[in-house]
């Protein structure tokens, strides 16, 4: 699959955008100043929304509004579990450390965090070794 990354000006640290063929992984302004490994995790994230076709499932389920928060909040943790699977599951732990209130798209992080630690579907294998250090 082939993502182009696209740097912008905006206040944000990364979102991605896939149309069949063409997949955007825009990275903003927040998204220089975090460490490289940290950076690695935000991309693959991103990635995994494109390489999963989100967007279009985002636009198919607006025929079904009732099924938008819930397909969002599970692409969300498929495309996390994706980042744990690539070996950057304490850098995405480290990443998600504050405390969001979550949206229509998100979950709150720290349902995010729990997934990651304690969810063997979504994140294998679970990284609960450690993990009160990972979020220090």
């Amino acid at each position: 699959m082939n993502a182009k990354v696209v740097q912008t000006g905006e206040p944000i640290t990364a979102r991605s955008v896939s149309w069949f063929w063409h997949k955007r992984i825009y990275v903003g302004t927040k998204f220089t100043d975090l460490p490289p490994r940290v950076k690695m995790a935000v991309l693959a994230h991103e990635f995994a929304h494109c390489e999963g076709h989100h967007t279009e499932w985002r636009a198919l389920a607006l025929l079904c509004p009732f099924l938008i928060k819930w397909l969002c909040h599970w692409q969300e943790y498929r495309a996390d579990a994706y980042v744990a699977r690539c070996g950057f599951g304490p850098e995405l732990l480290w990443f998600l450390r504050d405390e969001s209130k979550g949206s229509t798209t998100h979950p709150q992080n720290y349902l995010r965090r729990q997934k990651l630690v304690h969810n063997k579907f979504f994140a294998q294998p679970p990284l609960r070794a450690n993990t009160d250090a990972l979020l220090a």
